[in-house]
């Protein structure tokens, strides 16, 4: 997260907007975030997928469901899901009430490394912010929490 506070190519009169410096972050954020995974032998997307089945009903996730919150196609999904099952940290069990369908179960290893990925990009996150003082980031945090809850649908241009 360190280096010229500007993008190649932009001139130094312009200020940047407040959309364009929150992409410049999350870009920032997110390479970090993926370097500091990729040891663990995950990839963002697998990262997301886990926590997506950490979050859902003893049950299971429904791969729909995982491909849903990682925005992705479902068979973009079941590749990520093919990956997890294949490294041991997911399993496919068959949905109780569709013999049709399956539930994807975090494995006790899968809740390890996810654990651990957390950590990393704790870390990556503590690094980043820490040029703010707690108050400021308190600030920061109620700021986009409130940006976040008015963006109930995508901003549209007029």
């Amino acid at each position: 997260m360190r280096g010229s506070h500007q993008d190649a190519g932009e001139p130094s009169d312009v200020e940047p907007s407040v959309g364009d410096l929150i992409f410049r972050v999350t870009r920032r954020l997110r390479h970090a975030s993926a370097e500091v995974t990729e040891p663990l032998g995950l990839n963002p997307h697998q990262v997301r997928a886990l926590h997506v089945m950490l979050r859902s009903s003893e049950e299971g996730a429904r791969p729909t469901t995982i491909a849903e919150r990682l925005h992705v196609a479902p068979r973009s999904a079941t590749d990520v899901i093919d990956a997890l099952v294949s490294k041991g940290l997911a399993t496919r069990v068959p949905d109780p009430s569709d013999r049709r369908a399956v539930r994807i179960h975090l494995t006790d290893d899968g809740r390890v490394v996810l654990a651990h990925a957390d950590e990393a990009r704790d870390r990556v996150h503590a690094e980043a912010f820490r040029v703010l003082t707690e108050a400021e980031r308190a600030q920061l945090v109620a700021l986009l929490r409130k940006v976040d809850e008015a963006a109930t649908e995508p901003c549209t241009p007029h």
